[in-house]
């Protein structure tokens, strides 16, 4: 059961305070790859380096998207990014 993730962002390039939380969001979740034993990966590693870029991540268990989406939801509250991200998931 694998799911895809994928977290698009909408930001002024003029909010370097806001593009500047963005990256230490999206490097939270990359952070999560790493920790997760293969069951999370990113499809495009170069889009976590760029903070208005769409970045997809596959999801390879139940309990790893659960894990997955509750980082995301406490990423996003501590780096005050919830309103500049839109989540879809497949």
């Amino acid at each position: 059961m694998a799911r895809t993730l994928t977290i698009t962002v909408s930001a002024s390039l003029e909010d370097s305070d806001l593009i500047s939380r963005i990256l230490h969001f999206k490097e939270d979740l990359h952070r999560m790859c790493f920790d997760s034993d293969g069951d999370i990966s990113v499809a495009d590693p170069a889009s976590i380096d760029s903070a208005l870029l769409p970045v997809t991540f596959t999801i390879r268990s139940k309990p790893g998207l659960a894990q997955f989406t509750k980082l995301i939801g406490k990423s996003a509250t501590k780096w005050r990014v919830t309103e500049a991200i839109t989540i879809a998931k497949r």
